[in-house]
Parts: structure tokens; C-alpha cells; sequence
């Protein structure tokens, strides 16, 4: 009986650990479980509680901000100039809890925009899919330290490409949804991505791309000083233009690099120069290819 008994100990609390370990994965993770519940750890980790943010409409003038922050689940981020002199935002639901409302928060100078009203350790039951428009008025294109956009699964489209946006730190961290960046100068971008494409078309002196299946295309006039760009088996293609002066350090373990331009290679190290090797770029993955073509 006393065999059994601590056979029977060993098993619960096995099953007790493997539990708890799934629910921290998928909380870190911001994993979907139990259907389409998500159980918002991940959430709560970056941007604490919601209890305490507005619902009220979201118009501000530009002095009040110098940097976004954006919690959301799932559908659509959409990220464009304003047409007036303020910041707005808004999303497409229509109902009327107050969980479900696009609600909003002013820190200093940080506005905090999330998907609903949220208590700490919230599960988030019979959600749908929602669609955030934000505007961002002409004098803050030159303007913001940091925009940081922490999803689930929604695609992620920012487009600035009539008047370019200039910040300084730009952070966006996604499971499944794709990421499309257009007309965006960044002293640092940051861009991880587990499952959906990311396409990046803009300037930075500084950027890191971590996908792990994902396939990623950046295009750039200028190369960044320094680039970081780590894949499982997605693909990474870079378009470049034609007095491209770069070093490229690839390390993959079945993926091929393809280059347009003439390069050398640099003694037994995966290494290969083009012109003066001023771009310090670096290549990590498994079986994902690297592709650099000229514009």
C-alpha cells in the first residue's frame, strides 16, 4: 500500500508539473488554448492589468506622446498618418462589453492601446477577430521614441510611405499574424515573428529579424550599419540597391546563400565581402535559404 501509494504521489504530481509547464508556454508564448481562449499571461507580463484604461474615444494631441505601446489578440493592426493634427484610434466592434472595447491609457508620455478591458490572470473567452486603425498626426512623424506592438495573431501593417515615419526604437513581436512595414526609418527595429511572413521596406541604421518559419523580405536604399537575421526554415531575401558595400556571416545547417552581387569569400568561415563590407550583416539558420538581390 505504501509502494502504491507513492507510485500514486509520483503520477499526480507529474501531471500537476506537465500542466503547469503548458500553461506557462503558452502564456509566455501568448499561445491560444482551449479552443479560442488565450490565456493572457503574456499579455499581463507587458502591459499589467487593463482594469484601470478608458474606454472613451482616443483623440490626442501630439504633445502629450512620445511613444506607443499596442497589446492585441487577433485581426487587423493598421498603423497610417492621421488626416488631421491629432492621434486617433478606433477599432470595428460594435457591442457593448466593456471587455471587448478597445480601451486606452496615457503614462507620462505613453500611450497604451490593448485589445479589452482585462483583470490580472484573465482568460479571454468567445473573442472575435477585431480590426485597430491608428493614426498618427504629421507632427509626430519626426517625433516618437518608441512604437511597440505585442500580438497574437494579427496582421500587422504600417504604412508610411508617402511621408516616411522616423522614431527611434521600433519593437513588434508576433505568433502567427504577417507583418508588413512600409516607409518606416528606425535607429533600431526589432521584429520576431514564430509562424507569419514579415516584409520590411524602409531605412534603419540598426535591425534584428528572428523567424522561425515564417519568410522574411526587407528592402532597403541605405543597408543598415548592422543587421541580425535568424530563421528556422523560413526563407530571408534582401533587396538591395547597386552600390551595396556589405560583409555577410552566414552560419546554416542545410540552407543555401545566393547573392546578386560579387563577393568573396573569407578564409574557411562562411564570410562573404562585397566592396568595403561597411554593412555588418549576419545570417542564422536551419534549413532556410538567404537570398540578396539587387533593386
Amino acid at each position: 500500500n505504501m509502494k502504491r501509494n507513492a507510485a500514486s504521489r509520483i503520477i499526480i504530481n507529474i501531471a500537476i508539473i506537465t500542466v503547469l509547464t503548458a500553461i506557462l508556454i503558452c502564456g509566455i508564448t501568448n499561445s491560444r488554448i482551449l479552443g479560442n481562449s488565450v490565456f493572457n499571461i503574456g499579455n499581463l507580463i507587458n502591459m499589467g492589468s487593463t482594469s484601470d484604461y478608458s474606454t472613451d474615444t482616443l483623440i490626442l494631441s501630439p504633445d502629450k506622446i512620445d511613444s506607443v505601446e499596442i497589446s492585441w489578440i487577433s485581426g487587423e493592426i493598421n498603423i497610417c498618418q492621421s488626416k488631421d493634427e491629432y492621434f486617433h484610434a478606433e477599432d470595428d466592434y460594435t457591442g457593448n462589453k466593456e471587455k471587448l472595447m478597445l480601451c486606452w491609457k496615457l503614462e507620462e508620455k505613453t500611450l497604451k492601446i490593448a485589445f479589452g478591458k482585462a483583470s490580472r490572470f484573465s482568460f479571454w473567452n468567445n473573442y472575435k477577430d477585431k480590426k485597430l486603425d491608428l493614426y498618427i498626426p504629421e507632427a509626430s512623424l519626426s517625433g516618437l521614441k518608441e512604437l511597440e506592438i505585442d500580438s497574437v495573431s494579427s496582421d500587422i501593417n504600417i504604412d508610411f510611405s508617402e511621408n516616411e515615419l522616423n522614431i527611434k526604437d521600433l519593437e513588434v513581436d508576433t505568433t502567427s499574424g504577417n507583418t508588413n512595414i512600409n516607409g518606416v526609418f528606425a535607429s533600431s527595429a526589432n521584429i520576431d515573428s514564430v509562424s507569419g511572413s514579415i516584409s520590411y521596406h524602409g531605412r534603419a541604421e540598426k535591425i534584428s529579424v528572428d523567424s522561425v518559419s515564417g519568410d522574411t523580405e526587407l528592402s532597403f536604399d541605405t543597408l543598415p550599419l548592422k543587421g541580425k537575421f535568424d530563421s528556422i526554415s523560413g526563407s530571408v531575401k534582401l533587396l538591395i540597391s547597386g552600390n551595396a558595400s556589405f560583409s555577410a556571416d552566414f552560419s546554416s545547417v542545410s540552407g543555401k546563400f545566393k547573392c546578386d552581387f560579387p563577393t568573396t569569400n573569407h578564409g574557411d568561415k562562411y564570410i562573404y565581402i562585397c566592396g568595403e563590407g561597411k554593412a555588418e550583416l549576419s545570417f542564422d539558420s536551419v534549413s532556410g535559404d538567404v537570398i540578396i538581390n539587387q533593386k
